[in-house]
């Protein structure tokens, strides 16, 4: 084992004084706020991590003094509008020193915030690269807007400045126009923004006709959230046309540079579907315009062209009369004298066919007049033979009717079985029980069937 060897505190003292050697007046660093902490006293405590293809390579912590803090995050705020956030890429001065108790400590002195901004714009510059270079940047804008906008998918959040400003511009637009809206809300700031837009956009059926992504004024750290490839891949391979509305008018983000239609704001959004339909509105107008003078003068000239033709047409009118009233007359002579001819001809038939009718006739009255001399002899003849041939059967019958007298058949000594007034012929007809009425020829019983 060596003899040669330090103490803890030995150690400790060596690592201090090499510390404040090299570090005498502090240091610049560039790190990721991890994580952010504000202690009751106002101390300010943060974790920095540096990353590496999303993998963490290096980490530590740091602190900032309450008085201090306060300045600083006063004027990041001042200058970038946004306070000092996780997932922040920030550049800080510190002072470091070394404890041999404590440790190594990070004391924040100063932030530079336009670092914080010229990072925001190199990744933003470097994901429209990789979106240009992937074919993206101006797909979405080779899809032709419908000529009447009416169907529209807005992706916002709910309760939003902004959402209310597109909406009220489009609910009170001065044509009138009525719109359909269906709101696929998403966070519109923080980490959860491209995942929550990116699910909104694959969302918006393929029947809207477009898709409007609009956000409120912030700050610029604010829209950093849209800065994002997932989002600009999503507008881009969007099968609907997306207008972009996002900030005010000095912004620029992602979804700008990739979507169909930029405009500056949410209510410019509006403006734009408005304008867009209202040419379409005023061509229709113009249309209906252009029609109107063209019919007018079509009229016009069919009035004029009709005036002549009717002239020409009485004159027509005049000769083919005079024509026809010639014709007619003649005509009319003619008729005349075929009718008389008719009439004389028919007139000689009538008289001819009266006469062989009138013989005709005359001998059908002979011969049947002499049928009837005939009829009424052999009629007298077979009279008499009838009547006694009736008379002999009638007599007959009356002697069959006394000799079936029913009461010389009961004097006889037979009998007539009623049962419910009706008859009895058959022995089957009553049962034991029945009740039946038993006739002879000098009375009457009433008896029951045993």
């Amino acid at each position: 084992m060596s003899n040669q060897h330090l103490t803890l505190s030995q150690l400790n003292g060596f690592i201090k004084e090499a510390i404040e050697m090299n570090f005498v007046e502090g240091v610049w660093v560039i790190a990721e706020v991890a994580s952010l902490r504000r202690a009751g006293n106002g101390h300010c405590y943060m974790e920095w991590v540096e990353k590496q293809h999303d993998r963490v390579i290096a980490k530590n912590r740091a602190v900032c003094w309450s008085n201090t803090y306060q300045n600083l995050s006063s004027n990041f705020f001042k200058v970038t509008g946004t306070p000092i956030q996780e997932g922040m890429k920030v550049l800080f001065f510190v002072e470091i020193t070394f404890h041999e108790v404590y440790g190594l400590s990070f004391q924040i002195k100063g932030i530079d915030p336009t670092y914080t901004l010229g990072e925001m714009a190199r990744r933003k510059k470097e994901i429209l690269a990789q979106l240009e270079k992937n074919g993206l940047l101006k797909r979405n804008a080779r899809i032709n807007l419908p000529q009447v906008i009416q169907k529209i998918a807005v992706i916002s959040s709910e309760g939003a400045a902004g959402y209310e400003d597109f909406m009220n511009q489009m609910e009170n637009n001065s044509f009138g126009f009525q719109f359909y809206y269906e709101l696929f809300p998403a966070t519109m700031q923080g980490d959860r923004t491209s995942g929550e837009v990116v699910s909104a956009l694959k969302r918006v059926p393929v029947e809207f006709d477009v898709i409007v992504l609009i956000r409120g004024g912030g700050s610029s750290i604010d829209l950093n959230s849209f800065d994002d490839y997932a989002i600009g891949e999503a507008i881009a391979n969007a099968s609907i046309p997306v207008i972009s509305g996002i900030g005010h008018e000095r912004d620029e983000t992602v979804p700008d540079f990739v979507a169909h239609t930029k405009v500056k704001t949410p209510t410019a959004a509006a403006e734009f579907i408005i304008e867009h339909n209202a040419l379409f509105y005023n061509w229709l107008l113009e249309c209906q315009s252009n029609i109107q003078s063209w019919l007018v003068h079509k009229m016009k000239d069919e009035k004029n062209s009709l005036k002549q033709k009717q002239k020409g047409l009485k004159q027509s009118v005049e000769h083919l009369i005079q024509l026809s009233h010639k014709d007619l007359k003649a005509k009319s002579e003619d008729s005349k004298r075929f009718i008389q001819s008719f009439l004389q001809k028919k007139n000689d038939y009538i008289v001819t066919q009266g006469a062989s009718l009138k013989r005709s006739l005359k001998y059908q009255y002979s011969i049947k007049e002499k049928e009837l001399v005939t009829s009424r002899e052999e009629l007298f003849k077979i009279i008499p033979v009838k009547l006694n041939g009736l008379k002999r059967e009638l007599e007959f019958k009356e002697k069959q009717i006394h000799l079936n007298d029913p009461k010389k058949l009961l004097k006889k000594g037979y009998s007539l079985v009623y049962k419910n007034q009706q008859l009895i012929k058959d022995k089957k007809e009553v049962e034991s029980g029945d009740s039946i009425e038993i006739i002879t020829f000098e009375n009457t019983y009433s008896a029951k069937v045993d």
